[in-house]
């Protein structure tokens, strides 16, 4: 690349891959001011020719004063909207354009497109809610109370599935304890008061300890920690979702670590619902701090944007992905297998093709068996896929194998599956 004399490059000024644009800065070490900006490049280089896109009397000066050394850092690599709301919110942090270390004029307010995280606000909260946790603060209120009170109440959802098998250790582990007459050793779940779309408690932490503690009969009430509405109010829900995984990494009591699916559950919510694109830094750093290795993190990014670039696609033809887990379509849902309980012989329940249950199937098969008196002879699964790979491997591997099972050691009973569709025409 061809430049002025007098700049040192430092690090690679080749980008790794074929990135569209990148964040770059100039530092002046004869006066240590710095000019931030970004520029879209070609096949991962600059061009030749360029060199800056200030208009800054004071830096175009600096600049062509040959005695003055600068030097030169790609800061980022990514796709141009990327890169322009980095430079937005690295001179935003800083307030370039009212900073005297700085040469920018502006704060690239038109590079402005969506906010990422404040990772030293969320990490300083994160540190407040486990010296709480762990007796060392006193900041927020903690009190045992019925854990019937918190069934139902809404969540910031971070795991793409639950994970039964680590819910029946808590279960049994809350057993064990009561039945020594101690306190069984949970962390308390934290709730974000009226933080809520309809202005009502959101738990943020703490489903996995709630979900064994209702599969106790024995447990009664649960620890909860309460987050005033004036200090939850202060965090978007991109960084609440990024605080829930952070806290869900903790290696402490009833904890389930992350798993990728949940990474990439993370990197698509950011996408649909902040407009935060799959490569933004924020997403990186992100996933380190849930406790991903970089390999995991290319993993997870290759997925997301698959999954994303499919449903995209589908969108512009003027197709809809249906999410059976939103109240009106798990309203339609409920009415489906309502209208399969309605046929005496049958008994039906809705799964998700990511999380099939025997265990829910018999249940429901005994209990009507028992209760109604009547012989049932078929079983209804209504499936709903959460995506696309799930409903591939639903159709080459899991439906297989259920309808092996059932006629080999449950022959009495035949059955069947209705798939729910995952797209709708966007009319619909």
């Amino acid at each position: 690349m061809t430049r002025r004399k007098g700049i040192t490059t430092i690090g690679d000024i080749r980008a790794p891959g074929d990135h569209e644009a990148i964040v770059y800065k100039f530092t002046n070490l004869t006066n240590s001011k710095k000019y931030i900006g970004s520029h879209k490049v070609k096949k991962g280089f600059l061009e030749d020719t360029y060199q800056h896109s200030s208009t800054n009397p004071e830096f175009l000066k600096d600049f062509a004063d040959l005695s003055n050394e600068f030097t030169y850092e790609i800061v980022s690599y990514g796709t141009l909207k990327t890169m322009r709301n980095l430079e937005h919110e690295l001179l935003v942090e800083v307030d370039a354009r009212n900073n005297d270390d700085y040469y920018n004029r502006s704060n690239a307010e038109t590079g402005k497109s969506y906010k990422t995280i404040r990772f030293s606000k969320c990490r300083a909260f994160i540190a407040e809610i486990k010296a709480v946790a762990a007796g060392e603060s006193d900041q927020f209120e903690i009190r045992w109370e019925p854990k019937s009170l918190h069934r139902g109440m809404g969540k910031v959802q971070v795991r793409y599935k639950e994970v039964p098998d680590h819910i029946k250790n808590i279960t049994s582990e809350i057993d064990d304890a009561i039945a020594k007459r101690e306190t069984p050793k949970m962390n308390p779940l934290v709730i974000l008061e009226n933080r809520s779309s309809d202005n009502k408690d959101l738990r943020l932490d703490g489903s996995m300890t709630l979900n064994g503690a209702l599969g106790s009969e024995k447990c009664v009430d649960v620890p909860a920690m309460y987050i005033p509405e004036d200090i939850a109010s202060e965090y978007t829900m991109t960084e609440l979702r990024y605080i829930a995984g952070v806290l869900n990494k903790r290696a402490d009591v009833f904890k389930a670590p992350n798993d990728k699916s949940d990474g990439q559950k993370l990197i698509q919510d950011n996408y649909y619902e902040d407009g935060i694109e799959v490569d933004d830094p924020s997403n990186v750093q992100t996933l380190k701090d849930w406790g991903f290795t970089t390999r995991e993190i290319t993993s997870i990014f290759k997925k997301a944007l698959h999954y994303i670039s499919k449903k995209d696609a589908l969108d512009k033809r003027g197709m809809l992905f249906v999410d059976w887990t939103v109240p009106e379509n798990e309203k339609e849902m409920k009415a489906r297998v309502d209208e399969w309980n309605s046929t005496k012989e049958t008994v039906s329940l809705f799964m998700s093709s990511g999380k099939t249950s025997l265990d829910r199937i018999w249940h429901k098969i005994d209990t009507r068996e028992e209760v109604k008196q009547v012989t049932v002879k078929n079983v209804m699964i209504v499936i709903h896929h959460p995506t696309e790979d799930y409903q591939k491997s639903w159709v080459s591997n899991t439906k297989p194998k259920w309808t092996r099972m059932f006629e080999k050691f449950m022959p009495h009973y035949k059955i069947h599956f209705d798939e729910l569709t995952m797209w709708r025409p966007t009319g619909e």
